[in-house]
């Protein structure tokens, strides 16, 4: 499976400069592609990366701040042919998914126009095409309901651990990871609730040993301190499992 990732920035003022694009990712395979938080810019890079959005089967949001779901009409449109052909899943959990337009809102348009709109919470799997098994794993980003996942498929998984503070349990949930993405805006020298930093990457990575973990959702601070943050994942040995991709950057997973 290839993931191309249409953004690896993140956080709001990130977003409102551009300094890296903020269009989440694609995995795609022969008969299966999936977008991932697709935020600003995700439906511009996607078609600049020679993406045929119209091939869509499912739009994952992990939770409703608009980096994460701000593309998420237009990626509809593309999914559905305009609204046209009525195809597709929208997969999410109750606080995007809800009417109470406290963060964020769906218009009733493209929510009719998708096949099948997918409520999930801690614990449920879903079926997706080629054998793909997701699992949904949440985790405690501020104020919203916030839910990564794990795809899996002939012994091997992918898991996707979004927006979260550290917190007891959050490394068991995502045990047996072969890969990750893994939001990280912070750099190794900051603490913040609500989002992870490097040093909390380095536990993840020491414990769970995935073969590769791709650091996601850059904040202005980690692109200030790029260089510095490369050179203290070489220093902690981890420069061979901990990757920082670039935007439109796409990799290939054992999946």
């Amino acid at each position: 499976m290839e993931i191309t990732f249409l953004g690896t920035g993140g956080c709001r003022v990130c977003m409102l400069k551009q300094r890296r694009q903020t269009g989440g990712m694609i995995f795609n395979e022969e008969g299966f592609m999936m977008s991932v938080d697709p935020g600003p810019g995700a439906l511009v890079h996607g078609i600049k990366n020679g993406i045929d959005l119209g091939d869509l089967d499912a739009i994952f949001v992990s939770h409703p701040h608009l980096d994460h779901e701000g593309d998420v009409e237009v990626m509809i449109e593309a999914m559905t042919h305009g609204c046209i052909s009525k195809k597709g899943y929208l997969i999410s959990n109750r606080d995007y998914l809800s009417n109470n337009n406290v963060h964020s809102a769906i218009s009733n348009y493209h929510r009719e126009a998708i096949e099948k709109e997918v409520c999930v919470e801690e614990g449920d799997v879903q079926k997706l095409k080629n054998g793909l098994r997701m699992e949904i794993k949440e985790v405690i980003h501020k104020d919203v309901i916030t839910t990564g996942f794990k795809l899996s498929r002939d012994g091997k998984t992918f898991s996707y651990i979004p927006d979260t503070s550290m917190f007891d349990g959050l490394i068991e949930k995502f045990d047996g990871s072969d890969y990750m993405v893994i939001s990280c805006p912070r750099t190794h020298k900051v603490d913040w609730i609500g989002h992870l930093g490097l040093k909390d990457v380095v536990e993840i990575a020491e414990k769970i040993n995935p073969e590769k973990i791709y650091i996601n959702h850059l904040s202005n601070d980690f692109i200030d301190h790029f260089e510095e943050e490369k050179r203290w994942i070489a220093e902690q040995g981890m420069d061979d499992t901990i990757k920082i991709p670039d935007d439109n950057q796409s990799v290939e997973i054992d999946l």
